[in-house]
């Protein structure tokens, strides 16, 4: 599991041989450290209130929506390395007869359907980041959170290759608009 590795590892594992971790899953990753950037800009802003004296509990509750958020970047990281992963064992699937044939080729289809959804719903997530009004913040931290919402805009817009990259070897056409649609309603 990728919530057990150290970045240290988690950089090694993706410069690696391996095909998985992947684009897809530093995406997510990447998304979850800017929601954390976000969520420490909100508990400082929120720390340094108390010492003033200052009741802002609106900070904590929008930090806390941040974390969420957080937690479930890193649940699309590892979606993401087992849907490839799901493709690969697809492809050694046996082609032999017919039936097998087809099997094969709904397995496939199955998987590049979930393999396109995993980098939508990391578009939704940072569209909602985004969309997600801040309260004022403490000027030294301020910062943090811009860092974060640019990544947050970088990973949108990085995330549509992903969706691409699968849709395009989709066979049901409507699906296919369908998820392609929606990933440029989010990034527009």
């Amino acid at each position: 599991m990728l919530e057990n590795l150290s970045l240290q590892q988690y950089t090694d594992q993706l410069a690696s041989k391996a095909s998985t971790p992947g684009g897809g899953s530093a995406l997510a990753v990447v998304a979850g450290h800017a929601c954390a950037l976000v969520e420490m800009a909100l508990n400082v802003t929120h720390n340094r209130c108390q010492k003033l004296g200052q009741d802002r509990p609106e900070l904590l509750d929008v930090a806390q929506e941040f974390c969420k958020m957080r937690q479930t970047c890193f649940v699309l990281s590892e979606r993401d390395v087992a849907t490839f992963k799901a493709v690969l064992q697809c492809n050694k699937m046996p082609v032999e007869t017919d039936q097998q044939k087809l099997q094969k080729q709904q397995c496939l289809q199955q998987c590049y359907v979930e393999a396109s959804q995993v980098p939508l719903q990391l578009m939704q997530l940072c569209h909602k980041a985004l969309a997600t009004p801040l309260p004022p913040l403490y000027k030294y931290v301020q910062s943090d959170a811009d860092i974060g919402n640019d990544l947050f805009k970088c990973v949108l817009k990085n995330s549509i290759h992903n969706v691409f990259a699968n849709t395009c070897l989709l066979c049901d056409q409507q699906q296919k608009e369908q998820l392609e649609s929606l990933a440029k309603q989010l990034l527009d």
